[in-house]
């Protein structure tokens, strides 16, 4: 299955990408398997994860929505994730994620 990570502003910057495609061998992905594969990228996935998570985890233990850092728009095929499920929510195949950060430099 295919995830379309769309970066925005800083997550841009970070990842040196304006689009990562993500395929996954299951057909059960969730917007929580998107981020924790973020996280662990050898670019960019240390530095986004003061952007991705209120404390990150130093391990790869499940998280709530409630830890995905509230200056971080998490968009789902333009849909905020928290409206469809949160970090539960289950995607298919070419839906496309979005990382807005919302607070950044002027």
């Amino acid at each position: 299955m295919l995830v379309i990570v769309k970066l925005i502003a800083e997550m841009r910057k970070i990842f040196d990408a304006k689009e990562i495609m993500l395929d996954f061998t299951s057909n059960h992905v969730s917007v929580q398997d998107v981020l924790k594969r973020l996280l662990k990228m050898e670019h960019g996935g240390a530095r986004a994860s003061r952007l991705l998570l209120k404390n990150t985890p130093a391990d790869s233990r499940d998280f709530s929505s409630d830890d995905v850092n509230p200056a971080l728009l998490v968009m789902v095929n333009d849909v905020d994730f928290r409206l469809i499920g949160g970090v539960d929510a289950q995607l298919a195949d070419n839906d496309a994620v979005t990382l807005l950060p919302t607070i950044h430099g002027g």
